[in-house]
């Protein structure tokens, strides 16, 4: 079923809409709780989307029906096994859903797209992997890893760049040093395959004392820096 058949929390700018937001949420979640996170760091003129993923049987649990954005066959805080072919299939459904935001902006809005854990592993993937067809003004990923490229470094498939030959987007990466779900040394390799291999020349990478598998205070603040940045209307 594809993404665009779920439903997303929605939030609408108070002033002329010309950029969006889309974030993905962790496994197990919903859109809810980050919708209410991430709205007071937005500029007026951003548009806020938070998909809800699909219930599906994860492997890693046995088969337990739970909200992902793809299956896990396998996974420990320091590695995970991915399904390709459900990874292959949230890229497509989230395509469509980007799709039709960037056919609601003007044409020179711009199009943030990030997540949390799983839902920024899916974002990180598919923004600079994953041959996405729309362009991007950024990619956030926190306390994230990036999916399939942790068994393929060196294959030439993971440098696709997202946007028809485009360069790669400005990333938001992050993670707290205290993680115990999702290690950080992950996201420190995902950081440096982006510069070495996926072409990334603008990666924000940040690791904040203290902070366990969840958003923190300076994360939340230096995020709203790294948005307004991107999505700045003084931008062309």
């Amino acid at each position: 079923m594809a993404l665009a058949a779920y439903s997303s929390v929605i939030k609408r700018p108070s002033k002329i809409h010309t950029a969006t937001l889309v974030f993905l949420h962790g496994l197990g979640d919903n859109g809810h709780g980050w919708s209410e996170i991430l709205w007071p760091l937005l500029p007026p003129y951003c548009r806020l989307v938070c998909p809800h993923a699909p219930v599906r049987p994860l492997t890693v649990y046995g088969g337990e029906q739970i909200p992902a954005w793809f299956d896990v066959l396998a996974r420990s805080p320091s590695s995970a096994v991915q399904d390709p072919s459900s990874v292959a299939e949230a890229v497509s459904s989230l395509n469509r859903l980007l799709a039709a935001e960037v056919a609601a902006l003007p044409s020179t809005g711009r199009l943030l797209l990030g997540g949390f854990s799983q839902g920024g592993a899916l974002a990180l993937y598919a923004g600079l992997a994953g041959g996405l067809s729309c362009r991007l003004a950024g990619l956030v990923g926190l306390s994230c890893y990036l999916p399939l490229m942790e068994q393929a470094y060196g294959k030439t498939e993971c440098g696709v760049a997202s946007g028809s030959g485009q360069s790669q987007p400005p990333v938001f990466l992050a993670h707290g040093d205290a993680d115990e779900v999702v290690l950080p040394e992950r996201s420190r390799a995902a950081g440096q395959l982006m510069r070495e291999k996926l072409g990334v020349t603008d990666l924000r990478y940040h690791v904040y004392p203290g902070l366990e598998h969840c958003n923190g205070n300076q994360e939340m603040a230096d995020l709203k820096d790294f948005i307004w940045s991107v999505l700045s209307e003084k931008q062309p």
